[in-house]
């Protein structure tokens, strides 16, 4: 009887038990003391083993405050348009962009006479101007009904408008993205939108990099020349211009096929699907309520080194959970066979499982301890940080 019942106290898996519940509890702990809210525990593995970055660039990568900073016609041979013109251009934009959720909108909306009037989603009135038959084009721009004619927002694939023309006219910048303005098939002109990179981006790229030895790549729906720009300046190791919602989406489960694990960053309508279909996925606060519904982190700083802290709380979490895992696994190899040989009375059993357990526990608060060092080093002094290390309820 006092081996059976030395034998049922140590096997009894209370350290397995506890191997990882007790890491991920003070994980969402550490995480949220940085800035960072996570919706599914499932991402903290993924993020230590991908082999592949993916980033979106308007509103990840930029602040997603976008203004508006030239405009230009399309005309040829005459770049620049009367007052009058670029007027009414501006209403037809602004008619168009009425309650989009796209940080490109807020350009147009926030110029002088930008804030919609209307309340209905198929009229939109701005001025002189009255948009019906109002539809979203997912991934391509926004298309309505002026005075009889087919007016088109977007990409300058659907307005039409040439890439390589467009190239020439506009030279390319990081942060800068081009938008089209078309009437009836015919390109009327080009605005030029400028958002500016979030904190400390290209140094978080490079710890990223450094840190993961995982490849990085800006997959963007923006024109070819303002990704090209970006992807330059911040060093990316891959770059893909003019994707839709379902390039991306076909880009993530190639790369997927081949066995590669993939963390995308992203915080559009456009970006749903390749975010929910991506191993790890990481939103930001600002970003649409549909992009945080599918992702399994979402960032509440606009510091992007928020990044590098995410990835490096996943890497000492796993790490925790496999010391766990590999003292529990030591612990019953060693202790189920003296059990049954009767060398372990039942109070020492007891004494043993007991002292297992307060193990795991105690291993896993170094997580709590490593988080706070961590913040108090280098976290809340970064620009953007809350310096008081505590986030407001909303």
């Amino acid at each position: 009887m006092p081996v059976a019942i030395a034998v049922l106290i140590v096997t009894c898996p209370c350290a397995l038990g506890l191997a990882t519940p007790v890491v991920l509890s003070l994980a969402a702990s550490a995480f949220s003391r940085r800035g960072i809210l996570p919706l599914d525990a499932r991402g903290i593995e993924e993020l230590t083993r991908a082999t592949v970055w993916a980033f979106d660039k308007t509103g990840t990568l930029t602040e997603g405050q976008p203004r508006l900073v030239k405009v230009l016609s399309c005309e040829a041979g005459n770049a620049t348009a009367s007052p009058e013109q670029t007027a009414y251009w501006l209403a037809v934009a602004r008619a168009l962009e009425a309650h989009s959720s796209h940080p490109v909108a807020q350009a147009f909306l926030a110029e002088p006479g930008g804030s919609a009037t209307n309340t209905t989603p198929a009229t939109h009135h701005h001025g002189d101007v009255t948009v019906t038959a109002r539809q979203n084009v997912v991934g391509a721009g926004i298309e309505g009904c002026i005075n009889g004619q087919t007016w088109r927002i977007g990409s300058l694939a659907f307005c039409g408008v040439d890439a390589f023309t467009a190239a020439q006219e506009i030279p390319a910048q990081a942060g800068q993205s081009v938008v089209a303005l078309s009437v009836d098939g015919q390109a009327q002109c080009l605005f030029v939108i400028a958002d500016p990179l979030r904190p400390n981006v290209k140094e978080t790229l490079a710890r990223v990099r450094q840190e993961t030895g995982a490849s990085l790549v800006l997959i963007s729906g923006d024109a070819e020349a303002s990704v090209q720009a970006m992807a330059n300046t911040l060093g990316f190791d891959d770059w893909r211009a003019g994707a839709s919602p379902e390039d991306k989406l076909q880009w993530l489960k190639t790369r997927q096929q081949q066995g590669q694990r993939v963390v995308f960053v992203g915080d559009g309508i456009n970006d749903a699907p390749v975010l929910a279909a991506a191993n790890a996925s990481v939103s930001f606060a600002e970003a649409t309520d549909l992009a945080k519904m599918h992702c399994h982190f979402v960032l509440l700083r606009t510091d992007f080194q928020a990044i590098n802290d995410l990835f490096q709380l996943s890497q000492r979490a796993v790490r925790l959970m496999r010391q766990n895992f590999g003292w529990a696994v030591a612990y019953n190899a060693l202790a189920i066979p003296l059990a049954v040989m009767g060398q372990v009375p039942p109070w020492l059993a007891a004494l043993g499982m007991s002292l297992s357990s307060a193990l795991v526990i105690g291993n896993s608060l170094r997580l709590r301890g490593q988080a706070k060092d961590q913040r108090l080093r280098n976290g809340f002094s970064a620009p953007g940080t809350n310096p008081s290390g505590r986030w407001p309820r909303s």
